[in-house]
């Protein structure tokens, strides 16, 4: 039996800022009505005695007994976006429900790489049954208090929001219905994600809160010292600052980061004005709004839970929520234990003396606001090179593959490539290693060629990372990787063919014997070694014979059609890949008792009793290798801490 749930709720707690389940257990979170479809019958509405003194009695009312006894038979529980109505269930009411049981129409949609939200999947694919827009805004006022504080909560009002509720039901089980489900493999998949999201991770909640106290008084101080140096009150005064830094003979129409990055590189800049300009860049941090974050996201035992966005990219990958793991800034503090005892004294001085700008070395300092509970420790490891790996296990690019079995650094290898054997490998490893500005030039453009080159990347992916390297000099490593990888070129061309045949003849699989493509006349779906199916929706090719598509635009994030091409479809297919692998990695680590409580990246992270584990034994089960990945050098690098870090 399935059971399809939805719930509406009303809180002075703001959902999106803090999350579902800090949302779940405010204290002024209530429960207004929960939907309940089961199998294909009409939905019927569950409301708490308060809602139901106000509406009267209805055929379409169910009590409390007819739904508990639904979520104990049910062999399904579905909604949209689950997570919230499990913590709902756990935190507001006393049913009981197998965590087992639950399903997420979302996290369909999103593995088919459509709209996550419910009414753009449904548009997406033409379903008949849609969501109720003017419901909808009907229970955006009623969630909240009015400005007055007071809740909407009249007859006419709550029986329109449950009709509008019983309408999401049956547009989710709908949407549901006309997608397939996630394979057995991958439901654990999911499952593990629920689990790992329900835990949630140790945020340092006290010290956030001293942080974003200092950055207060870090911010007054600044602001008085440029309002004596400008005359007026802040660096956010666009207008005011640009016509101030005229007037000092910068020679400037705006104070953009590049801009501001560019004129505290010039040394003439006179001091004033570099001062001027370092308080604009300091204060343009963005590092309160993280630490905010921390402390709004953290559920009353500390922890911070739904960080992990399942199915984040429609390759499968995941993406940060909440404190946003995925976009901390790259690098990390040295000596970050001396810098935190340094904010929780609230001593701005020895940090400006030791550190220089505070909001830089804060920014810096960002991961080790994550920690383990007393008494336990954090595992990490971080696969090495992953993608570089799996294209080249793709590409049965051998020579590649043995570098990385010798564990050659594949910077280096390249670097060597380029020089035509001016240089050796060892060569341009020793001395870069020795920090020898040559070398580590050369070790430079291998890297830029290795993570330019890879995906059919030309000059223009190259100038992306090193924008100062003249045209020529792009177009020379372009041709170099080129002419090393020819089984990765020749791939390119391959994987783009097998699409078109796929896409021109419905129903026929295409297969190199490691992928395999195939058009049902809705989504082309590539199969990938893992045996998880990666999805592209209603694909046709172009007069001109472009791969069209369509699909969630990265940036914009709206429903459009989409080109792509050899290169692109082989990014998708390695990153896909990778994410197999990681997906892998979590599972091995849950089943060993070593339970993840995040992963960023390449990365994933245990929190475990101290001394329970080696780095040794945690980097053996990560980086063991799945039996439909045989022959991929894999490798990783890894740590324990009681703080995160880089």
């Amino acid at each position: 039996m399935k059971v399809t749930i939805d719930f509406e709720t009303r809180s002075r707690c703001d959902l999106k800022s803090r999350g579902t389940w800090v949302y779940a257990e405010d204290p002024s979170t209530e429960i207004l009505c929960m939907a309940m479809k089961i199998n294909d019958q009409p939905a019927r509405i569950w409301v708490p005695l308060w809602v139901r003194n106000i509406v009267g009695d209805s055929r379409l009312l169910i009590d409390d007994v007819i739904v508990q006894n639904a979520l104990l038979d049910a062999d399904i529980i579905e909604a949209h976006n689950v997570a919230f109505e499990r913590a709902i269930i756990e935190m507001k009411t006393t049913w009981k429900v197998d965590p087992k049981k639950y399903r997420c129409s979302a996290a369909k949609a999103a593995a088919h790489s459509l709209p996550r939200d419910l009414d753009g999947a449904g548009r997406a694919i033409g379903l008949a049954v849609q969501k109720d827009k003017e419901g909808y805004f009907l229970m955006r006022k009623m969630c909240k208090p009015t400005i007055g504080g007071k809740w909407i909560q009249d007859r006419d009002s709550l029986i329109r929001l449950c009709k509008y509720c019983m309408q999401d039901v049956e547009a989710e089980y709908a949407l549901s219905e006309a997608l397939r489900d996630l394979s057995a493999a991958e439901l654990q998949v999911w499952q593990a994600d629920q689990t790992i999201n329900r835990r949630g991770i140790r945020v340092d909640v006290e010290l956030a809160r001293t942080a974003v106290q200092l950055v207060a008084d870090y911010e007054a101080r600044a602001l008085a010292e440029f309002k004596c140096l400008t005359g007026f009150d802040s660096p956010r005064q666009v207008p005011l600052l640009v016509k101030w830094l005229q007037g000092q003979g910068a020679k400037i129409k705006d104070v953009t980061k590049a801009t501001v990055t560019k004129l505290l590189a010039h040394p003439a800049v006179p001091p004033n004005v570099r001062r001027v300009l370092e308080i604009r860049q300091s204060l343009g941090k963005s590092s309160l709004a993280k630490l905010q974050a921390f402390i709004d996201a953290a559920n009353a035992d500390g922890r911070v839970r739904d960080t992990m966005m399942y199915h984040g990219a429609s390759t499968g990958r995941w993406s940060g929520k909440r404190i946003q793991p995925h976009n901390f800034p790259r690098e990390s503090l040295p000596h970050c234990d001396d810098f935190l005892a340094m904010v929780r004294a609230r001593d701005i001085d020895s940090i400006e003396i030791l550190y220089g700008d505070l909001m830089p070395a804060l920014s810096k300092s960002l991961r080790s606001f994550i920690t383990a509970e007393e008494g336990r420790e954090l595992v990490c490891a971080d696969f090495n090179a992953i993608e570089g790996r799996v294209l080249a296990w793709l590409a049965r690019e051998d020579y590649v593959l043995e570098n990385y079995r010798q564990q050659r650094d594949a910077y280096c290898v390249f670097a060597e490539q380029i020089q035509g054997g001016k240089f050796s490998y060892k060569e341009i490893l020793e001395g870069h290693r020795a920090g020898d500005k040559k070398y580590s030039a050369m070790r430079f453009e291998g890297k830029t060629g290795e993570l330019a080159c890879g995906y059919q990347g030309g000059e223009a992916a190259v100038k992306r990372f090193a924008p100062d390297m003249p045209l020529e000099r792009r177009m020379e490593i372009v041709a170099i990787w080129r002419k090393n990888r020819p089984k990765t070129v020749a791939f390119w061309r391959e994987i783009e063919i097998m699409v078109k045949s796929a896409i021109a003849r419905p129903g026929k699989l295409i297969s190199n014997g490691m992928i395999a493509w195939g058009f049902d006349s809705k989504f082309l779906r590539c199969r990938l070694p893992s045996g998880r199916l990666i999805s592209y929706y209603g694909p046709w090719l172009s007069e001109d014979g472009q791969i069209k598509f369509w699909g969630v635009n990265s940036t914009t994030k709206q429903w459009e059609a989409n080109e792509t091409y050899g290169g692109k479809l082989t990014e998708n297919v390695v990153q896909a890949i990778s994410r197999d692998l990681l997906a892998a990695a979590i599972m091995r680590l849950e089943k060993a008792g070593k339970p993840v409580v995040m992963h960023v990246h390449d990365e994933v992270i245990s929190e475990v009793p101290k001394g329970s584990t080696s780095i040794d034994e945690y980097i053996e089960i990560v980086t063991a290798l799945p039996a439909w990945a045989k022959g991929l050098p894999m490798a990783a690098e890894g740590f324990i801490t009681e703080r995160y870090h880089k």
